[in-house]
């Protein structure tokens, strides 16, 4: 087999068919790759006279890998779970290629061949590298609008080492092995001198640093920019950041006055009573007793007394008579319907306690007089279904009181339920099929208007047959709505 190795050319131009194995390796170009030519013998030995297969090689600083094979007579084919490819080259000694793809690292080629006798020819030729031309330098400073500036560029033989010293051939010395340095001279024109011009911005608004310290004292910054307004570029001046610092002054805290607040009246002593007016700080431990300054401690206690009133009284020795209350034992109620008529000329409170339980204001006003009515209207949801004992008690200013107990008294708070409701007309009458579920009603009633226009109300049921009304009135009667009530007074209210 024979096997054409690459050599370099000096020249410009390397021919397809004469040249085989020529890289152009001139100033400027430098490939990636290169081809191995390989030929066979023939079936009569003669040398270089068969198949050619051409070897594409690829390289860089690292290594050298086999890129492309061209020339093989069969696709290659993988072999089995290797990275190796297998193609072979119809001809007389049927060589064989082995080319290894692996996904990571070097591709290689393996070649099997297997005719009698195999050469290579090959030469090494020096080369010449340009380095190319340097940047500008600058020579001198800018003088009346221009600047001298150089630049030089340096070419030497790179294959010195690897080809003169080794065939000491008067063709492959260059420049008796010195390297030559060209320069370049040049004026270019540059800006005129600059003289800096140092300017200040305005000073930013001042900002908080931190927080409100305790002693109602605010840390503030602020700052400014100083900057070359004409930006000379030969004195590359940075922009400078000033900074102030100021203290101002804040609130770290504020309090919490309430309203004023009132102590109860006093008994009446030598025709005089008196009460405390007095009022507090919610933030006294979170604003007073931390900064202890006077404009956060107008109260230096959570609680400051500061005015006692005082009013006129007559001594009461007559204490206070209830005479009627209701509900009544047995009955039913939900809590709207509390009533107290008492006499008293200096009443003080009216208070009503559920089983002992206090569920009023205890300081609930009330009025002085003779026979004084009061109605109370008290939640009763926690007892519904339940049966109670309730007492009224009536306070004077003088702390003399009286008390009335009603015991058994049943609740009822929950609403009557109409399941279904019917009405037709046949006839004369209107007919009504009710269901509803209440286990204490008291009836079901109707409102109509009379033939004057006046609102009246008339009874349908005051008992259930089996969970329902059924009932019937005459179609004089224009009824415009019915209400099922129960013996607590709650109702639920159809509209015809």
């Amino acid at each position: 087999m024979k096997l054409y190795l690459p050599y370099t050319n000096s020249s410009d131009t390397c021919r397809p068919v004469q040249d085989i194995g020529c890289i152009n390796l001139v100033v400027g170009n430098y490939p990636s790759s290169y081809n191995l030519v390989f030929q066979e013998e023939n079936r009569y030995n003669h040398i270089g006279k068969g198949n050619t297969l051409n070897i594409t090689i690829g390289f860089n600083s690292d290594s050298i890998e086999v890129l492309d094979v061209v020339g093989e007579s069969t696709t290659f084919t993988k072999i089995e779970s290797t990275d190796i490819y297998q193609s072979i080259i119809y001809s007389a000694l049927a060589t064989e290629l082995l080319w290894n793809k692996p996904s990571s690292g070097q591709k290689s080629l393996e070649i099997k061949y297997h005719g009698s006798t195999s050469y290579a020819n090959f030469s090494i030729t020096s080369f010449n590298y340009d380095e190319g031309w340097s940047e500008w330098q600058n020579q001198t400073s800018c003088i009346n609008g221009n600047i001298i500036q150089n630049r030089n560029r340096i070419q030497y033989d790179s294959n010195y080492a690897s080809c003169y010293t080794i065939t000491y051939l008067s063709s492959d010395l260059w420049n008796n092995g010195e390297s030559k340095n060209y320069w370049e001279s040049r004026s270019q024109s540059c800006p005129p001198p600059c003289t800096p011009n140092l300017t200040n911005t305005s000073f930013s608004p001042w900002t908080n640093l931190g927080i409100c310290k305790i002693n109602d004292i605010q840390n503030q910054s602020r700052f400014r920019v100083q900057y070359d307004n004409n930006s000379c570029p030969n004195y590359n001046i940075q922009n400078q950041t000033v900074y102030e610092y100021n203290l101002t002054s804040c609130n770290y805290c504020s309090q919490s006055i309430t309203n004023p607040q009132y102590t109860e009246w006093s008994q009446c002593v030598n025709n005089e009573i008196n009460r405390t007016k007095y009022y507090l700080d919610y933030n006294y431990a979170s604003c007073c007793a931390l900064t202890n300054l006077e404009s956060d401690c107008l109260i230096r206690t959570f609680a400051y007394q500061n005015i006692t009133e005082t009013k006129s009284c007559t001594l009461d020795s007559k204490p206070p008579r209830i005479s009627r209350v209701a509900p009544l034992s047995n009955k039913f109620t939900n809590g709207s319907d509390f009533y107290i008529k008492y006499t008293e000329d200096n009443c003080k409170s009216v208070e009503v306690l559920i089983n002992g339980q206090q569920l009023n204001d205890r300081n609930s006003s009330c009025n002085s007089g003779r026979n004084v009515e009061k109605f109370i209207n008290l939640d009763l949801s926690d007892y519904n279904g339940q049966t109670i004992d309730y007492t009224f008690i009536v306070t004077d200013i003088a702390e003399n009181e009286d008390s009335k107990t009603i015991k058994k008294v049943n609740v009822d708070t929950a609403i009557p339920k109409i399941n279904s409701f019917e009405t037709w007309i046949s006839g004369r009458y209107r007919y009504f099929n009710i269901s509803i579920t209440e286990t204490n009603l008291d009836e079901v009633t109707y409102s109509y208007y009379d033939s004057r226009g006046k609102l009246r109300d008339g009874r349908l049921c005051s008992r259930l047959r089996d969970g329902k009304c059924i009932a019937k009135i005459t179609l004089s009667k224009n009824v415009i709505k019915v209400k099922v009530i129960d013996k607590a007074g709650n109702y639920v209210k159809r509209i015809i």
